[in-house]
């Protein structure tokens, strides 16, 4: 969600750390002078979601500004103040303002409030995001890696990502990112009903790239599975909220694991060509194919020119063509882990950046396919 943000530059840059962590992004800081307003509002109409105005001293000037605004635009706006009587908050309404939030008051939970109904009043509007999901059929094949890399090349596109580290017995996803996370995946709601934009937004650690992680516990006891209904709501969430969410998965088998399955539009197999990987991966096609699991694609990743079983003699083992052929650069990943860069940003020009970058682009074109499918397909009103 995105929002200008219209008053003092001293409180607004409080007020715009507090919006931060709900998940709505200030595009710009103006003045508090309409006509400073009125050429942001022209200029970023489209992708404005909402309005926040700092009320002025004088209640006279608040509202004259706010019937400017509404000359302007018919996007909500959120008055923040500090009136307490009922008289002149419904002047401030009838003047142009959606809602009314006094900062003196219960400033944190009327927020939350407004935002999450606001929301869900939007939600059946918002193009739901790209969902794609990154699994292998045994440990050590390099999920985590192209998962954290791909997204970060979306990122890096101007997208924006969420990234589901779905790990809950030890994912690493923080650490390829160099973040420490203060909140996690099992901090979602018990009930799938409370389970929204704003509860989510707050459990999310954005990194320098824009990319937002949910990241999985830090600690292996005492934890809970999380419920398949909590998992499926979450996800759903993330892709009202996101163009893409990129799953590092543990597996396709946990019930946990496969409510997430079932959202997802595109799934990667990672694997290595060596034999005891291909029969696991060739069994893991057979389970995802008797459970109708279409559009999913095999990545062999670091593969070794020269040496070992040859893409030819690898995919009859597999009874399907190998979609991507990612180069073994060893070094250059465990390089860019120990300094939590991904392999994107730390070595750009490497092959296994270029391969990530190649699968990131796969997966932008295929969305913009779904999108222009989902326009052209849309009844003529």
């Amino acid at each position: 969600m995105n929002a200008i943000l219209l008053g003092p530059r001293n409180l607004a840059q409080s007020l715009e750390g507090i919006l931060a962590q709900r998940g709505v992004r200030v595009a710009k800081t103006v003045s508090q002078q309409l006509s400073d307003a009125r050429e942001e509002l022209l200029l970023m109409q489209e992708k404005m979601d909402l309005l926040c105005v700092i009320a002025e001293q004088d209640p006279s000037v608040t509202r004259s500004t706010l019937q400017g605004l509404r000359l302007l635009t018919d996007k909500p706006i959120i008055l923040f103040g500090a009136v307490t009587l009922p008289a002149d908050i419904m002047r401030f309404v009838r003047a142009g303002a959606t809602d009314y939030i006094n900062v003196a008051g219960d400033f944190a939970n009327e927020l939350d409030e407004i935002l999450f109904h606001m929301q869900d009043q939007s939600k059946r509007d918002v193009q739901s995001g790209e969902i794609i999901a990154f699994c292998g059929a045994s440990g050590g094949v390099g999920v985590t890696t192209l998962a954290v890399n791909c997204g970060l090349s979306l990122a890096q596109e101007g997208a924006s990502v969420a990234l589901v580290d779905l790990n809950l017995c030890g994912g690493d996803a923080s650490l390829h990112l160099g973040l420490q996370p203060e909140s996690n995946i099992l901090e979602c709601a018990v009930s799938a009903d409370d389970i929204h934009a704003v509860t989510v937004s707050k459990l999310l650690s954005r990194h320098e790239s824009g990319m937002n992680l949910l990241a999985a516990p830090q600690f292996l006891d005492g934890q809970e599975i999380m419920q398949p209904e909590s998992i499926h709501r979450t996800i759903g969430v993330l892709a009202a909220m996101h163009d893409y969410v990129i799953i590092d998965m543990e597996d396709v088998f946990h019930r946990e694991q496969i409510a997430a399955l079932t959202l997802v539009d595109h799934l990667y197999v990672a694997f290595r060509i060596e034999f005891p990987s291909l029969v696991r991966t060739r069994r893991l096609l057979d389970y995802l194919a008797a459970n109708e699991m279409n559009n999913v694609h095999l990545c062999a990743n670091r593969t070794a020119q020269g040496s070992g079983i040859t893409k030819e003699r690898a995919e009859p083992v597999l009874r399907r063509s190998i979609d991507y052929l990612i180069p073994e650069e060893t070094r250059m990943a465990t390089d860019a882990i120990n300094v939590g860069v991904p392999v994107v940003v730390e070595y750009p020009r490497s092959k296994l950046a270029k391969a990530c970058i190649q699968i990131s682009g796969d997966i932008k074109r295929h969305f913009e396919l779904k999108a222009e499918m989902n326009h052209v397909s849309e009844p003529i009103s």
